[in-house]
């Protein structure tokens, strides 16, 4: 049962802190209804020291101290509410009403209970209005309890959640409890004492006010307090005392209407349920005793008063409606109580309340209109009294069955078989009401559905036939006679003459669901047998026996089919009195097969069954048949096939290949016959027997071992139930096998044919199968055959005429075949046996369910659009007028409608106010409506608010308008959800916007005449003065939800809030002040103020003097501000508004053009300092708020430090002196550290703080005093303990969350502003490791919270300060290392809803990325980062979708970035996993994103963005891939041409140092992109060279790169990387230019005269040469390339002259290996032979290279690998050998140099010289080659191949092994 509980829900929020922002609480424009926000740890609700099982959730609400003034008052306000005089008693309700029910905590009037005692005594009072008067007094009372009860509970429960999280290590401290309502810790300061937490040195201005001592203020002694707490009222108590009035006034009388008790009985009996747990009752505590004792009195009158409605309901219709709608109202309020008391404690009920729920669950229309009630009292009457429930639940079904049934006819669609199953289904749910309504409709369908879905869907039979059988088989007599009489009609008209005739039709076809055998079955062996069902199953069977009528030949098969299997119980029928009978002995004559219903066999066995008749006439009948047939035919067997039933035909089917054995017989009958075997076993061997017995030749030796006998002894143990282990199968099996043993062997069915307790032992075991199991027409049929064979058995032996057994079992047993054909195990409906139901207490249950299923539902039935099939109603069941009534009045919509008409119809104001006291209540059962029911309801009803046509004159039309409005605003606070497409939307702009409304003006002159009357310029009569106060009130109370629902830009506000201001300043200017007034119009002021559509106009300034003036007349009325409760609610309402008009003006840039109207008289803000000492937290919250706002620019900081020069400390003390009291509340000291910040962030004057320097008596200004204040006031260790004290709730974010987020953005600003030496005093104070565990701890409560995108404000201020803090010290960064929870909540975070959480993610993700550069943040928080992959994954989907133009976005997007680039600095597997898992990755949306952005030209200016994908396209070729696919090299070559472009038009105008400033890091950027994208990309390089990418950097490196050294070496590189591994980029190198200017050029030059200008240097340039070089390289492996190096290099000036020795200097050592590298590479090709050849002493040189000692090692390695590639060149050859000591140089160099690369290749170059010259070969037979044979441990593998080579080509002897040589 959902509905809105306004005692449950938690509607209190708070805002950012933002300084700029109020709090929520003062902006909602419901916020002021939930006053008293007390600290985030409230004290104890219940004393959690006692049985933890306190069945109560506040019993007594947190004790308020009181003044003795504000005591003596409200003392005697109760002796004025008790006063004889009834004017006095009446002014004292309405003050109590207006005002100090607003003033002062709901909870002291229970603490205090002498105003409600004296109130509940007025409602008993006959005094006219009093009771009326004190009943709105308790209303009142009871909705701020509400309020006040969820203030406390949700303080309580952010107590308690704590224990609910499993906090681990991070747990925090519990704070301790603090009082409610504590007095202000600016008193001390401000009545001159010295502040503890203010006391730090301050200069004070000048102080020149005195005032009295706050302090010295008498409060309540302990001794008084002690007294009162004694005799305080308990919360549930009071709930059950209102209960009763409520119960009360509903009485007979009601005086005063139905909708107010009603109303204020659903607030109480919903906080009674919340107050009250089911504990109660077994509590043994005296307080629980005695509130067991008032909740069991209250739901004893409440029993009594529903019954004695229910009563008055059924008396006539003169009190149907106002009764009907009382009990209606009580039943939801009984069904609140309920929940009180669980199922097991359902004894304590009281007699009237437990003959109540009877009541309730049988009343149809409430359970129609609520049946979510009927629900739950089903449950309790279960446990009252289970049988009446059964009676109830039986009613219940039947009701449903009659909704099924209604469902089933408004769906038939005989052209629709689709939907056949479906209605089937329906139609066999809905046969169960059919005994209550019987309805020939229904059943004719029925057979209509089954007719058409068998013609339709042959194949899908078995719901249809199911059907059939179970109409045919209803257990109700009469109804079952309907069925069949229904059946013969529905035949009928099918099966006739004229149909039988007509050749478009088919019959047969149509009546073939009656050809089934389970129906034709029922038919026979029921509908025959029973008395009153007998004449309709004869007709319907003559009917089917006519062939001529059926006319279809698969039909009449079909139909003699199934009736063979049934002869037996047709002939039992046969009779010659009538003419079914003479029908049935016609069946069985002799006739031509194919017109004769039977087959000759059967007709047979029928002459046999008609001579047991007992009309000898009959059995003459019979005996003559079988007579013709014994002459016409030659041989009659009576066994074997001629008597065995067609179906016993099947196992003559069975195939037994194996040959009958007398020794496998034996075998199985050895097994069978031994009873010490398992069944398991037995029933095998029986199916062998029973398979041998198929033979006749078997059957001898079976009877010669008694094996009959052993079928029989089976037989009788299982009905003696000795043996249970067997199954349907072995039953069939079982008889079949007798069966068998009876057609073969005649001399033992002869023998046991009169044997009595065979008969009984089948018929018997017939009964133990079910109906409708698979087996149960094969055990009938084996069964019968078995019975129908010794009976006639016994007939023939029978030769003395005596009766035979086989007519002695007809006639006791047969007769009318109960057992042998009938449905043993038949299913007995319970619910539709008989009509006792509707002689019972649910009748009109049952009739109303009916006509409402009927119907189509309530909307039908009361609009009468009833469909036509409703004529055949049975007359019982039609409901009259005063049920339909009744209905209508239940329902919550169709009675609300006819309220709403009787107030449009109204013919009088009294009739439109009780039209407008039935709407009310109707707006209580509203919430069982469905939400979208709820904005269905009636938008006619704004009609009636025109009741009213000309201007209000009187005092009646000013007290029904009061109550429309009334009813209004109602309508308003309870449906507010549904928003502007509910009801109360369109009322509200009928009663208010609409211009033909006269509401506004009506209260405009009511407003004018009450100000009027009170400056004593008119006389009003006294109905009429109440009338106007009322209307007033009204107004207000409206005003309060307008904007709510109603859009402010829908209507005119001015004139509203000028009838606002009109008030409060005719209320000011009067010389009475109505102080109720003046409540009333605050709140709606503040209300409104909130409203930005207001607050930001210009004349809204108007407001502000009127609130200052109001504060300044209230703080005049009461000197006691600090600890009297007087005028709290003007106060509050007064200091809301003005901090919403600060904020919005300030948000609006309004100041300081409005400064001038929030000052006072004397030119400053002293208005404000009572604000900041008044004793309600919300006002000084409020103050200081303001406070924040007002100086949050210039001048008005300026005159807020004036206003508070006096003061001890200044501004300063006064926000610190609320920050470090223990006594705020966490709402204030959230507002006084917003203040601070306020300051703290502006440029403030060095004078606004001065502090003395006690030490070195130095006056320190600015930063140093601040530094120097927070030190000596110990604010550290402070703000530490505000942190330990954090506490959250799940359900709601608390002002101690708001204080946290408030101290985070605190200390982030005093960071900011002191820097490093304010960041050590916070780490000595473990502050950062305190505020992140109240991270993980909040983050407990944010992640199951439903308003988590209201609550991530803290986790943004955390990971700002974070930021900050990480900026100022890296060593912040190891605190969140040791805190790695907090990443975990960061990720968390990451799904919160957006747009609204864009700046938490920015700060998250700025935040990591600077946490992990720190190594150990990366190690420990990569599982967190893993855990979150799909929601990082997610967010990356979102924030890279958003728009780049919004600077906000862009921030957002390159946070993200910077964090993911801080991710792939960790290279290592899993990140790549990380970033490439999945189908749709984390890597391809970052680089698609980039790539997309550097489209457009203000990608350029993020460095970020072309980091993170440099990077990126370097380490991962998935990337490469994807910028591949997203022409990223296409993009890059554009734009680099652009920017060649761009420089070269701006050369005439710019200098190149200006153009190299400006476009130096756009080419240095593009030039990187493009080198990480060919890297390893042989398909990116192909199309740059397709795209030109030579001519463009040919062109780039003559306007700007050649002048550039940065660009000159990335420039290189990416020659580098373009020409690697590529041979299509290689021979672009030597391609011309395609550009104009740059024509002739080609990269070859430029690299070489790039290299020659390097090699002309003295020094060159150690990064740009040896680029050059490996270019170099690289072209030498193009042979086009080649072509272009023997033209442009010499060798020559590569190598030194031969008469030089090897350069030893590093420097040149580089340069040779370079050199020789590049010629390396040449000799592998014959043209770069030839290049190296040119130099005639070449291998002089190389020797020489290889010879000396200390150079570096690739000089040996290329110099030998030039040499060995030399001797595969016939010329090199020559110049080898040539060379002096080539064999002893080779050998050695083989043999002992260092490098085994050179040894390789030396060994190499030996055996090719040695190979190719003979001379050579004979001459190295002088040399030792000894050292060949010794192995080095570094030796490459192809060495030991070599040596062998070599050693084989000096040993010339063949066959001469390497050992041997």
């Amino acid at each position: 049962m959902e509905e809105p509980d306004s005692a449950s829900t938690i509607a209190t929020t708070y805002s950012s802190c933002s300084p700029t922002k109020p709090l929520d609480s003062f902006t909602n424009p419901h916020a002021h209804t939930f006053p008293d926000v007390q600290s985030s740890r409230p004290p104890p609700i219940h004393n959690r020291d006692h049985d933890p099982a306190d069945p109560f959730a506040i019993a007594t609400f947190p004790w308020i101290g009181l003044s003795i003034r504000d005591h003596q008052l409200l003392k005697r306000h109760a002796q004025l509410l008790s006063s004889e005089d009834v004017h006095e008693a009446e002014d004292a309700c309405r003050l109590l009403l207006d005002v100090y029910i607003h003033d002062f905590p709901a909870e002291i009037f229970l603490q205090r209970p002498g105003i409600l005692q004296a109130l509940c005594a007025l409602v008993e009072s006959k005094k006219e209005p009093l009771p009326s008067q004190a009943f709105a007094c308790l209303e009142a009372l009871s909705s701020q309890f509400a309020v006040r009860f969820r203030e406390v509970s949700m303080s309580m429960l952010a107590e308690e959640a704590i224990d609910h999280v499993q906090l681990g290590d991070c747990s925090m401290s519990v704070p301790r409890s603090s009082s409610s309502f504590p007095r202000s810790s600016f008193n001390a300061i401000w009545s001159g004492s010295p502040s503890s937490s203010g006391s730090y040195g301050s200069r004070s201005t000048t102080a020149s006010r005195s005032s009295a001592s706050l302090d010295a203020v008498s409060m309540e002694t302990p001794e008084e307090t002690l007294e009162l707490q004694l005799r305080q009222l308990t919360f549930p108590v009071y709930l059950c005392a209102v209960i009763e009035c409520c119960l009360n006034t509903l009485g007979e009388t009601l005086p005063l209407g139905i909708a107010r008790p009603l109303l204020l009985l659903d607030l109480t009996c919903r906080l009674l349920r919340v107050v009250v747990h089911p504990s109660l009752w077994v509590s043994q505590s005296p307080s629980s005793l005695k509130v067991a004792e008032n909740v069991l009195h209250s739901l004893k009158a409440a029993g009594n008063r529903i019954l004695y409605h229910a009563t008055q309901t059924e008396r006539g219709m003169h009190h149907v409606q106002k009764s009907r709608l009382i009990y209606v109202g009580l039943v939801k309020a009984v069904c609140i109580l309920l929940d009180i008391v669980s199922l097991s404690h359902v004894d304590v009920f009281p007699p009237p309340f437990r003959s109540c729920i009877p009541w309730i669950c049988q009343d149809e229309s409430l359970g129609l209109s609520y049946p979510a009630i009927r629900g739950k009292c089903l449950r309790y009457l279960e446990a009252l009294n289970p049988i009446s429930c059964d009676v109830y639940v039986s009613a219940v079904d039947v009701c449903s069955a009659m909704t099924a049934t209604c469902d089933f006819l408004r769906g038939f669609d005989s052209k629709c078989p689709s939907a056949f199953p479906s209605l089937a289904q329906r139609a066999l749910k809905g046969i169960p009401s059919l005994v209550f309504h019987q309805s020939n409709h229904f059943i004719e369908t029925c057979f209509q559905l089954c007719s058409a879905a068998l013609g339709a869907l042959p194949e899908k039979s078995r719901p249809f036939m199911k059907l059939v059988v179970r109409l045919l088989a209803y257990p109700n007599t009469g109804v079952r006679k309907q069925i069949y009489e229904s059946l013969f009609n529905f035949c009928a008209g099918i099966l006739n003459v004229d149909s039988a005739a007509d050749p478009n039709r088919a019959p047969g076809q149509e009546v073939i669901f009656l050809l089934s055998t389970e129906v034709l079955r029922e038919v026979v062996l029921y509908g025959l047998f029973q008395q009153e069902t007998r004449l309709s199953a004869q007709n319907i069977l003559s009917l089917l026996s006519q062939k001529l009528l059926i006319r279809n030949n698969a039909v009449w098969n079909r139909l003699k089919t199934v009736a063979r299997t049934l002869f037996c119980g047709l002939f039992v029928h046969a009779d010659l009195d009538s003419d079914f009978g003479r029908r049935i002995i016609s069946w069985a004559q002799s006739q031509p097969d194919d017109e004769a219903l039977f087959d000759s066999v059967t007709r047979l066995r029928a002459a046999f069954v008609l001579m047991f008749h007992p009309n000898r006439l009959v059995r003459g009948q019979g005996a003559e048949l079988i007579l013709k047939r014994i002459k016409t035919t030659a041989y009659l067997r009576l066994h074997g096939d001629t008597l065995k039933p067609d179906v016993q035909h099947s196992f003559d089917d069975l195939h037994v290949e194996e040959p009958f054995s007398t020794e496998s017989l034996e075998r199985s009958m050895t097994i069978w016959t031994d009873t010490r075997m398992d069944m398991t076993v037995r029933w095998p061997a029986l199916r062998q027997i029973f398979l041998h017995l198929r033979k006749p030749e078997a059957h001898p030796a079976f009877y010669g071992m008694h094996g009959p006998d052993t079928l029989v002894s089976m037989l009788r143990l299982i009905l003696e139930r000795t043996e249970l282990n067997y199954t349907p199968e072995n039953l069939v099996l079982l008889l079949e096998t007798v069966l068998t043993v009876l057609l073969y062997n005649d001399k033992w069915r002869t023998e046991n044919a009169a044997i009595t307790h065979i008969y009984e032992y089948i018929l018997c075991v017939l009964s133990l199968i079910p109906v409708g199991t698979p087996m149960w027409n094969q055990l009938q049929c084996a069964g019968s055959s078995i019975i129908f064979l010794l009976t006639f058995s016994d007939m023939i032996i029978r030769r003395d005429g005596s009766l035979s057994i086989c007519c002695t079992f007809y006639r006791a047993v047969l007769n009318p075949c109960n057992m042998m054909f009938h449905d043993f195990h038949q299913k007995q409906s319970q619910v539709g046996s008989s009509c006792d139901l509707l002689r019972s207490p649910v009748a009109e249950m049952l009739v109303i369910h009916w006509n409402v299923s009927l119907a189509g539902g309530v909307t039908s039935l009361l609009t009468e659009e009833k469909d036509v099939w409703n004529v055949d109603f049975a007359p019982r069941l039609t409901i009259d007028d005063r049920t339909k009534l009744v209905l209508r009045t239940t329902h919550p919509m169709w009675g609300f409608v006819a309220a709403a008409r009787m107030l449009e119809s109204a013919g009088s104001h009294g009739a439109a106010m009780e039209a407008l006291d039935a709407m009310k209540v109707y707006q209580i059962l509203w919430s069982f409506l469905p939400m979208t029911q709820q904005t269905e309801l009636p938008h006619s009803v704004e009609s009636a608010f025109r009741y009213i046509s000309v201007l209000p004159h009187n005092s009646s039309d000013l007290l029904l308008l009061s109550r429309i409005a009334d009813f209004v605003a109602v309508s308003a606070q309870k449906h507010s959800r549904a928003g502007r497409s509910s009801p109360a939307a369109c009322w509200i702009h009928s009663l208010i916007v609409d211009s033909r409304s006269m509401f506004v003006e009506a209260v405009r002159k009511s407003n004018k005449e009450l100000t009027l009357l009170a400056t004593g310029k008119t006389s009003l009569r006294v109905p009429y003065i109440a009338a106007c106060k009322a209307l007033m009130k009204s107004a207000w109370n409206l005003f309060e939800h307008v904007s709510s629902v109603v859009g402010s830009d829908e209507w005119d506000m001015a004139q509203v809030l000028e009838v606002f201001i009109e008030t409060l300043r005719g209320t000011l200017n009067s010389p009475v002040q109505d102080f109720g007034a003046l409540v009333a119009s605050e709140k709606c002021v503040a209300l409104f103020c909130s409203n930005p559509l207001v607050a930001k106009q210009p004349e809204s300034i108007s407001f502000v003097p009127s609130v200052i003036c109001c504060l300044s007349t209230i703080t005049q009325n009461n000197s006691e501000p600090s600890v009297s409760f007087l005028g709290r609610a003007i106060v509050r309402s007064a200091a809301l508004a003005l901090l919403n008009l600060a904020c919005y003006q300030l948000e609006y840039n309004m100041f300081p053009a409005m400064l001038e109207s929030w000052r006072s008289q004397d030119e400053n803000f002293l208005w404000i300092l009572p604000l900041f000492a008044h004793r309600d937290p919300v006002v000084r919250a409020a103050a200081l708020s303001t406070a924040a706002a007002l100086c949050s620019f210039r001048e008005g900081r300026v005159a807020m430090i004036n206003a508070v020069k006096f003061v001890p400390g200044g501004l300063w003390n006064t926000a610190l002196s609320f920050v470090f009291s223990e006594d705020e509340p966490d709402l204030v000291k959230y507002s006084a550290i917003r203040l601070l910040t306020v300051l703290l962030q502006l440029d403030a004057k060095r004078s606004d703080l001065v502090l003395l320097d006690d030490e070195s008596n130095v006056e320190l200004e600015g930063n140093d005093a601040l530094f120097s204040m927070l030190d000596r006031l110990d604010f550290y260790q402070m703000i530490f303990r505000l942190l330990q004290k954090f506490g959250g709730a799940i359900h709601s974010r608390t002002p101690g969350e708001y204080l946290v987020g408030a101290v985070f953005n605190l200390c982030a600003t005093i960071l900011r502003r002191l820097g490093k030496r304010c960041l050590v005093k916070f780490q000595e104070t473990q502050f950062f490791h305190a505020a992140l565990h109240v991270c993980f701890l909040a983050r407990k409560f944010v992640e199951d919270s439903p308003k988590i995108v209201d609550r991530v404000g803290v986790f943004c201020d955390l990971y700002a300060l974070i930021i900050v803090a990480a900026g100022l010290e890296e060593i912040v960064t190891n605190v969140v290392a040791e805190n790695m929870h907090t990443v975990s909540a960061a990720f968390t975070l990451l799904s919160t809803p957006a747009p609204v959480s864009h700046t938490l993610w920015l700060n998250i993700y700025t935040a990591l990325s600077i946490c992990l550069r720190n190594p150990s943040v990366k190690e420990a928080g990569w599982k967190y980062i893993e855990d979150q992959h799909t929601a990082l994954l997610h967010n990356s989907k979102y924030i890279l979708s958003l728009a780049t133009v919004e600077p906000d976005h862009q921030r957002l997007q390159i946070a993200y970035l910077t964090f993911v680039e801080s991710l792939t600095e960790r290279d290592q597997p899993e990140v790549d996993d990380f970033l490439w898992r999945g189908t749709e990755t984390i890597g391809s949306l970052v680089t698609s994103f980039l790539v997309g952005q550097f489209a457009q030209p203000a990608a350029w200016e993020v460095a970020g963005w072309s980091e993170l994908l440099k990077r990126l396209l370097l380490r991962y070729d998935a990337v490469r891939r994807v910028a591949m696919d997203s022409g990223l090299v296409e993009t890059v070559i554009d734009a680099l041409l652009e920017m060649d472009s761009t420089v070269s038009k701006d050369l005439h105008v710019h200098s190149r140092n200006v153009l190299k400033s400006r476009m130096t890091e756009p080419v240095k950027t593009c030039l990187e992109l493009l080198m990480n994208l060919l890297f390893g990309n042989v398909e990116a390089k192909r199309l740059a060279v397709k795209k030109g990418l030579a001519s463009v950097l040919i062109s780039l490196w003559i306007t700007i790169v050649c002048d550039v050294e940065s660009l000159h070496i990335i420039f290189l590189r990416l020659l580098c990387t373009f020409g690697a591994a590529c041979q299509e980029s290689l021979a672009s190198f030597v391609k011309e230019s395609d550009h104009c200017h740059t024509m002739p050029l080609t990269l070859f030059h430029v690299i070489i005269t790039d290299l020659e200008e390097q090699l002309a240097q003295p020094l060159p340039h150690p990064d740009i040469t040896p680029l050059l070089f490996d270019l170099l390289a690289q072209m030498s492996l193009n042979p086009q390339c080649r072509v272009f190096i023997r033209k442009s290099i010499s060798i020559h000036r590569a190598l030194p002259a031969p008469t030089t020795t090897p350069r030893r200097p590093k420097a040149s050592q580089v340069l040779d290996a370079m050199w020789l590298h590049v010629l390396a590479n040449l000799s592998f090709f014959d043209d770069g032979l030839l290049l190296i050849l040119a130099k005639e002493d070449i291998c002089s040189i190389l020797f020489d290279y290889l010879e000396v000692d200390g150079l570096f090692k690739e000089v040996y390695i290329s110099a030998m690998l030039i040499l060995r590639n030399v001797t595969f060149c016939r010329k090199g050859m020559i110049r080898l050998t040539g060379a002096r000591g080539v064999l002893a140089r080779l050998l050695r160099l083989s043999s002992l140099h260092s490098e085994p690369k050179v040894r390789v290749y030396a060994l190499s170059c030996l055996l090719e010289v040695l190979h190719d010259q003979v001379k050579l070969r004979h001459a190295a037979k002088a040399i030792c080659f000894d050292e060949l044979y010794h192995a080095r441990a570094d030796d490459e593998p192809q060495m030991f191949q070599l040596r062998a080579r070599v050693l084989a080509c000096l040993d010339d002897r063949p066959g001469a092994s390497y050992e041997e040589r």
